[in-house]
């Protein structure tokens, strides 16, 4: 019987390791064999944000990364980090910066200040 502690644990694991591929809620469940529901309630109880948030964070903090290094489109950033198409890349950046990619690369562009 696991643990819930280690079973969020396990969870973003998988998420920190497999962004860049498709994953979502029922992929991860079915790895650590569990519901998604009782995966859903665990995750959230013990990092605050939902499975699927996570994922988006942690594609769009890495997708930031690469914008910051250089020497990828916005096209490539956006396959790079496991989003299947660019509406969805640019709608979940700008959810979670609150710019949007385009903004985000473009040097000079003013990024929103610090609350």
């Amino acid at each position: 019987d696991q643990k819930p502690r280690g079973l969020a644990e396990r969870a973003r694991l998988v998420i920190d390791q497999g962004y860049a591929k498709r994953i979502s809620l029922n992929s991860i469940a079915n790895d650590l064999s569990i519901s998604k529901e009782h995966l859903s309630r665990v995750f959230k109880k013990k990092f605050g944000v939902t499975v699927t948030e996570y994922i988006h964070q942690v594609r769009i903090e890495n997708a930031r990364r690469l914008m910051s290094s250089g020497g990828y489109s916005l096209k490539q950033v956006c396959y790079e980090t496991g989003y299947q198409s660019y509406n969805d890349f640019y709608r979940n950046f700008r959810k979670v910066t609150g710019v949007s990619p385009k903004c985000f690369a473009e040097p000079g562009t003013p990024i929103l200040p610090e609350e």
